[in-house]
């Protein structure tokens, strides 16, 4: 897949296996690993005159889960470990944090399916490597057997982004917008798009569009 906005890309990849399972959406243990690589714009300031840096980030997780179903629905609870790497032409002065860290890594992935034409899902995950969390919240309606549209709201947080190491949520990314997903037999395509910013307590600054598209392939 690949998630873009205004001086932000990154690109990813991973794989979940179900080796003891006859088919992946069969209740049972599951094998993930993932790995992405981006780059990014960020501001430091030096005597109030503002700087633009380039930096970069790399990531991998090995992660290992169990695969629930329960009438409507569907729960995935994973552990395991992430790597994170940030690299910056310049470290900023007040805290945030370059270079490489390990740590464990829990993730949830819940889907209910409303009905036969509409469903929500809620992606979370937080790593103490770079203290990075995300959650992400998506309700479809299909359109039919094939196409699904809804609205999505996404959160996204690490050491690099808020001022205080040990307040987390005092500055983070938030998004909104739309998403459209079509499935074809072992294919399914997803694109979203809208806004971002920044926010640092109740404040919003640093408005950007987004897009994402992800391609998953069913083996």
């Amino acid at each position: 897949g690949g998630d873009t906005m205004r001086d932000v890309w990154l690109l990813y990849t991973g794989v979940t296996l179900a080796p003891w399972s006859e088919h992946v959406y069969d209740p049972g243990w599951r094998v993930r690993a993932q790995a992405g690589y981006g780059q990014y714009n960020y501001m430091i300031e030096s005597d109030g005159v503002p700087t633009s840096y380039r930096g970069d980030v790399s990531y991998a997780d090995g992660l290992i889960g169990y695969h629930w179903r329960v009438g409507e629905l569907t729960a995935k609870l994973f552990g395991g470990v992430a790597t994170i790497e940030h690299r910056a032409l310049a470290e900023a002065s007040d805290g945030r944090v370059l270079g490489r860290e390990w740590g464990p890594k829990g993730l949830v992935e819940l889907w209910l399916n409303i009905g036969s034409t509409q469903f929500t899902s809620l992606n979370l995950s937080f790593t103490t490597a770079h203290r990075t969390a995300a959650a992400r919240w998506r309700y479809g309606v299909k359109l039919n057997e094939a196409l699904s549209i809804g609205p999505e709201l996404r959160f996204d947080t690490n050491a690099f982004r808020y001022q205080s190491y040990d307040k987390i949520f005092d500055s983070y990314l938030g998004r909104a917008g739309l998403f459209l997903t079509y499935k074809w037999p072992g294919v399914e395509v997803s694109v979203a798009g809208g806004v971002s910013a920044n926010v640092i307590g109740i404040e919003t600054d640093d408005v950007s569009p987004y897009g994402t598209i992800n391609v998953l392939f069913q083996f």
